[in-house]
C-alpha cells in the first residue's frame, strides 16, 4: 500500500469514529432529560436538569394537617437538590415537573433509613396525564358543602362541578388513592370522606367514574 492510499485509509478510519463518537454523545443525550434520586440517610438527592419543580412530601401528606411534611425547590445550575434532615423513621413521596408541567416522575415510597443507600434512575420524564372523572347522581350531591376530589397524600384536588364532573390536570404517571370528600351541610366542622379507590393514571387522559351510595 502506497502512503497516498494509507492517508485515505487513515482519513476514512478517522471520519468514522467521529460519527460513532458523534452518535454515542446523541444516544446520552436523550438521558439528560430524566433524573436520578439518591437515599440516603436523612437526605434525599435529586440530580437533573436545571429549572425541574421538585415536591417532597411525607406518606402522610394533607394541606389540612398542619403535621405533614412538604418541601417544594428548582433544581439548580448545578443540577443537584438536596433534602436534608429529613426523618429516616417515615416515607416521602416524590414528585418532580418540567417547568411546563407536560412531563413529570412520581416517585413514592422513598425511605431514608440508615442502612443502605439507595439509587433511583429515570431515563426520561414521562408525559403527564388529565384525569377526567365523574361521580354517580345515586347521592344528592346538593346536600353536601365541600364537593372535591383528591389524590391522597399528593397536592392534586379538583372541585366536583355539574353535572358531578371532576377535571385534575399534569398528574405524573403512577398508582394513586383517590378520595372524594364532602362534608354533609347539617354538620357544622370535620369533613367525610365518602368514598376511596386506587387508580393509575396513563399517558393521555385517565376517565375515572365514581359511584357514591349512602
Amino acid at each position: 500500500m502506497n502512503s497516498i492510499a494509507r492517508i485515505v485509509l487513515l482519513v476514512i478510519i478517522q471520519s468514522l469514529l467521529m460519527r460513532c463518537t458523534s452518535s454515542l454523545a446523541g444516544s446520552g443525550s436523550q438521558t439528560s432529560n430524566g433524573l436520578t434520586i439518591l437515599v440516603k440517610q436523612r437526605s434525599i438527592t435529586v440530580y437533573a436538569q436545571p429549572g425541574l419543580v421538585v415536591d417532597l412530601l411525607s406518606s402522610n401528606y394533607s394541606s389540612m394537617s398542619t403535621e405533614s411534611f412538604r418541601r417544594t425547590a428548582i433544581i439548580g445550575e448545578d443540577s443537584v437538590l438536596t433534602f436534608e434532615d429529613l426523618n429516616s423513621d417515615s416515607f416521602y413521596r416524590l414528585l418532580a415537573f418540567s417547568p411546563d408541567s407536560l412531563t413529570g416522575i412520581h416517585a413514592p415510597d422513598l425511605f431514608p433509613e440508615n442502612n443502605a443507600d439507595t439509587v433511583i434512575k429515570y431515563d426520561s420524564l414521562l408525559q403527564t396525564t388529565t384525569i377526567e372523572g365523574n361521580v354517580a347522581d345515586t347521592v344528592n350531591i346538593s346536600d353536601y358543602r365541600l364537593k372535591s376530589v383528591l389524590l391522597r397524600n399528593t397536592p392534586f384536588v379538583a372541585q366536583i362541578k355539574s353535572p358531578y364532573r371532576f377535571t385534575m390536570k399534569h398528574v405524573p404517571q403512577g398508582k394513586y388513592a383517590l378520595d372524594v370528600v364532602m362534608s354533609p351541610i347539617h354538620e357544622s366542622w370535620g369533613r367525610q370522606i365518602e368514598n376511596s379507590m386506587v387508580i393509575e393514571t396513563k399517558t393521555d387522559t385517565t376517565i375515572v367514574n365514581i359511584d357514591i351510595s349512602r
